[in-house]
């Protein structure tokens, strides 16, 4: 793995703590070490293994700037995606650790660590059955872009934000507070909302996709949706 991907690992993972402590005004909170070591130790590895086993998806997955074919109506999605998310992440401090305003269950807490990791192994089961995973909707033609059917795309349509939106119900759960579990569901709607957009580009700009939406009727979950 090139020392750049270290170096991007490693600076996401400072600035997660940061806004962790930083927030909570503390470094003395169990909860936020807790998460902080277990997305670590779980993120890791798996970007490794991307980058052994599939190393232009991992280049895909470091584009998060604009590109050049990326839809406006993306552009603005993603930008309020990240602006959710970092609310996500910082409200925990402030709420469960520095005002108390949140008091969690020891259960669930727990409940949420094993959830967290297991949706981040999810996501990752995703990322390597589809070598066109992108972070932006755009159709990669310079890499052969093609429609993944097979694996967890053969249930549903859109399985990567299926693994995903549990880590931040689960995240807000372990870090403790009810406004950031509430904040997670916003942020699923969000990505619910994406899913929709983004079938609408893929069926116009990519061959094959309007036969999978077919083949497969449901977006997030089986039977449901």
């Amino acid at each position: 793995m090139s020392n750049r991907i270290w170096a991007i690992l490693l600076f996401e993972y400072f600035i997660l703590g940061i806004v962790l402590f930083a927030t909570a005004g503390t470094i003395g909170w169990t909860a936020g070490w807790i998460f902080l070591a277990l997305f670590a130790f779980t993120v890791t590895p798996m970007s490794v293994s991307l980058a052994r086993h599939d190393p232009e998806l991992i280049e895909e997955r470091l584009k998060v700037l604009p590109q050049e074919h990326q839809p406006l109506w993306d552009r603005v999605l993603l930008g309020l995606l990240i602006l959710l998310i970092s609310l996500w992440l910082a409200i925990p401090g402030f709420d469960a650790v520095r005002f108390g305003w949140s008091v969690m269950p020891l259960w669930l807490q727990i409940a949420g660590a094993f959830v967290q990791v297991a949706s981040l192994w999810a996501s990752f089961a995703v990322m390597r059955q589809n070598s066109f995973l992108a972070p932006t909707v755009q159709i990669q033609s310079e890499r052969g872009h093609k429609v993944i059917t097979t694996g967890a795309y053969g249930m549903v349509r859109h399985p990567f934000y299926a693994a995903l939106c549990p880590f931040f119900l689960a995240g807000a759960l372990l870090l403790g507070s009810w406004i950031a579990v509430a904040l997670s569901l916003v942020i699923a709607l969000v990505l619910a909302w994406r899913c929709i957009r983004e079938e609408d580009h893929l069926r116009q700009n990519l061959d094959g996709y309007p036969a999978y939406m077919e083949k497969v009727p449901y977006r997030l979950v089986p039977k449901v949706w």
